[in-house]
This record gives C-alpha cells, structure tokens and sequence, in this order.
C-alpha cells in the first residue's frame, strides 16, 4: 500500500486500500467486516479535515491505469516480498522482542523473560493438543477451518477457556480457530455440552 504521503486519497478508495493492504499483508490476517456498503467511498473523506473533491474524469483514469500497471507488472508483488522477507508474524512479535533484548542486552532479567515466554507457548500448545484430537489441530494450523456462524457457542468456549485455562493473549488467539471449528462440526452432532467437556477435562481445577 502507498502511504497517505505518496498516495492519492482523493482517489484511492476504501476498497482500494483494503485490498492493497491485505495484499501487502502476509504475516497477520487483514480482516474487513460490518457495513460494505460505503467501502467505494475515498479515503480523504475519513483521513483528512473535509470530503475529498470529486475527482475530476482524467484524474481518475490516471489513477486506475497506475494501478492496472503496479497489477500487470507485478511491481507491488515485488516490493511486498521484500518486505516479507524480515517480517515477523504478529503472534511471534513477543518472543522477537525478547529474543532480542536477550541478544543486545543479556542480562539475567531478560534471559528469565525470553525463558517465560517460551514456557508460556509451550503450555499453551499442549493445553490445545490437549483439548482436540491431531485431525482437528491438523485442520486449524493449516487453516482449513469452517467460516464462524455459531457465535453463543464460540462465546461459550472461549469464556471457560479464559475461566479454566488462562486469559487468551495474542498466542493463544491464533488458536480461535479451533473453537470455531469446534462450534462449526462437533457441536452439531454432540452439542455444546460435549465440546465444553473438553476444556474441562484439559485444564481442571
């Protein structure tokens, strides 16, 4: 995505910038949700002090010919691989920042923090292997899980996750799917009850 620097946002759409950015994006989901309806919209009318002119024929000619050229000769597909190169997935941003301190600054504090950290993924991976069987987890790490639909049971589970295991943090999270999954297949055969068990019996009292 160009920055709002370089970037027409008298042209640029919402829809624009959206896709750009999930194009840009490999390491963490983008995500875009709740009314669409405005997404044609440009940018300036929500990032600056007053709606956007309406811009004129050519201007927006130009604007879409840029952008079908950036698309023929992949030219952002370059530029975002490069990028992606250093990237660091948003649930291992933690462990980064630690790895780090550790390696500029090796103090006993910042070993020990680096060393939680590790146990606390750790745990946090055998509480979900623990909690579903190797085809479910199969599924959910390779993304392969069903679209969520059933919210009151995706509620339901995650509340007696964070009551009986341990509050969801950004690691834990990249196991939601699970629960979804979960809410998706095994609830409608078994109900509710039956897949709530599961936590239960992986993090007892």
């Amino acid at each position: 995505m160009e920055d709002t620097d370089s970037a027409d946002i008298t042209k640029e759409t919402l829809q624009e910038q959206y896709t750009s950015v999930k194009k840009s994006t490999t390491k963490s989901p983008v995500l875009q949700w709740g009314e669409l309806d405005f997404t044609t919209e440009p940018i300036a009318d929500f990032q600056s002090n007053q709606d956007a002119t309406k811009a004129t024929f050519w201007d927006q000619m130009i604007h879409d010919g840029l952008q079908l050229l950036d698309d023929t000769l992949e030219l952002v597909d370059d530029s975002v691989e490069r990028k992606n190169t250093f990237a660091v997935d948003s649930r291992d941003i933690k462990l980064h920042y630690y790895y780090n301190k550790v390696m500029t600054n090796p103090t006993k504090e910042n070993h020990a923090a680096l060393q939680a950290e590790i146990a606390h993924r750790v745990k946090v991976d055998g509480i979900f292997d623990k909690i579903f069987d190797a085809e479910h987890m199969e599924l959910v790490r390779a993304g392969n899980t069903a679209p969520v639909q059933n919210f009151d049971c995706l509620r339901s589970m995650i509340n007696l996750f964070e009551e009986k295991c341990e509050k969801m943090d950004d690691y834990s999270l990249k196991y939601a799917k699970a629960f979804v999954q979960e809410c998706e297949t095994n609830t409608y055969k078994l109900g509710l009850e039956s897949s709530l068990a599961k936590i239960n019996n992986a993090c007892p009292e």
